[in-house]
């Protein structure tokens, strides 16, 4: 016999399948392939709590990319807090080949606020602009958690009597790499 041992028929399947799994494309585990992550996440500024969602997109460097950023805040609350939508858009820098990846960035846009009640009622659009950064830690093969803050300019944005030109803004949420 020139083709080995006679297997029984359940070894004969075990190691067909076997063949067959190892030809499936895998990414390694220490490697991140994926061009591009999508998030949603709560978002909290200055005592307003909201949500955003993003998009970042790899370019062909290694390490930088596109992100663009929309955020809603003041949504539920009564009507003296403003309701803000902030949408801004800029360069994203990641590093990190094993493991968490640790990114800035820099994103400029603009925001528009407004409130129909309380002592200033306020209705504006304006620029605005946040540096800041975060961390991204895997969870599963296309799935990761996130924690970010960044340093906001948002004129309009004024919640719970924190400055509009210096409110810090943080986040926590799912990432979808794909």
């Amino acid at each position: 016999n020139t083709h080995g041992p006679k297997l029984p028929p359940g070894a004969r399947f075990y190691s067909a399948t076997e063949e067959m799994l190892a030809k499936v494309p895998r990414m390694p585990d220490d490697q991140d392939n994926q061009a591009a992550r999508a998030t949603i996440s709560y978002r909290y500024v200055g005592g307003i709590k909201g949500w955003e969602g993003a998009m970042h997109v790899k370019l062909r460097e290694p390490f930088l990319g596109v992100e663009g950023d929309e955020s809603h805040y003041g949504l539920g609350a009564n009507s003296t807090i403003p309701r803000s939508t902030v949408v801004m858009f800029g360069p994203r820098f990641t590093l990190g080949v094993l493991g968490p990846k640790v990114f800035a960035h820099a994103l400029i846009g603009g925001e528009h606020s407004a409130n129909s009640g309380g002592p200033t009622p306020i209705s504006g659009a304006a620029l605005t602009w946040a540096l800041g950064g975060g961390l991204d830690v895997r969870i599963a093969p296309f799935f990761a958690w996130r924690v970010a803050g960044d340093y906001l300019k948002a004129p309009t944005l004024s919640p719970l009597g924190v400055s509009p030109s210096t409110p810090a803004r943080f986040s926590a949420g799912l990432v979808f790499r794909f």
